[in-house]
């Protein structure tokens, strides 16, 4: 299919996906915020997914 074939709602579809692919965002904000936690819980108590000396 074409962009001259797609309709201005398949065009969208597709952009989202790619932003979704591109930026991580979730369909389940839920999942997300979990997530966000986890990471800041992890760097408050030391362990960072960087490698070397913590500065």
């Amino acid at each position: 299919m074409s962009d001259t074939e797609m309709t201005e709602a398949d065009l969208v579809a597709c952009e989202w996906s790619d932003y979704r692919k591109e930026y991580g965002a979730s369909r389940d904000p839920l999942k997300a915020a979990r997530q966000a936690f986890i990471a800041g819980w992890e760097a408050a108590r030391g362990k960072s997914f960087e490698g070397g000396p913590l500065r």
